[in-house]
């Protein structure tokens, strides 16, 4: 499958899915892509960031839906540019399908989908 200049490819999965790899591998192979790793916008809020327990409170909530927001106006920016957005994030369920209507342009996802054994075997490999 080619995937079309000026797209937006979204990949996603749990943590420790290999996001971050496939995202690297495949910009590699594009003659010009941009990498839009989305975790960067959670790290941007300095002071009052709240981080994204399995119970979300609504502040916790708005600043993931933010952070999704900003990744894919970065994404469609790059992409309205010539590039081929690869946006690497976890965004699942219902989100997904909210952030892949919000581009104006053709969107590619890939989710990851290991086992748990992969997974624990990745996550016990970071440092």
């Amino acid at each position: 499958m080619a995937i079309e200049t000026g797209a937006v490819v979204v990949i996603t999965g749990v943590m420790a899915s290999g996001k971050s790899t496939v995202a690297e591998a495949l910009c590699a192979r594009l003659p010009r892509s941009a990498h839009v790793r989305g975790d960067v916008f959670r790290r941007m809020i300095a002071s009052g960031r709240v981080d994204l327990p399995p119970d979300a409170d609504t502040e916790a909530a708005a600043q993931l839906r933010l952070r999704y927001r900003i990744s894919a106006m970065v994404a469609e920016e790059y992409a309205r540019a010539g590039f081929t957005a690869v946006v690497q994030d976890v965004i699942l369920g219902d989100h997904l399908d909210g952030y892949v209507r919000s581009i104006g342009r053709p969107v590619y996802v890939v989710v990851l989908d290991p086992d748990d054994d992969a997974v624990a075997a990745r996550e016990a490999g970071r440092g």
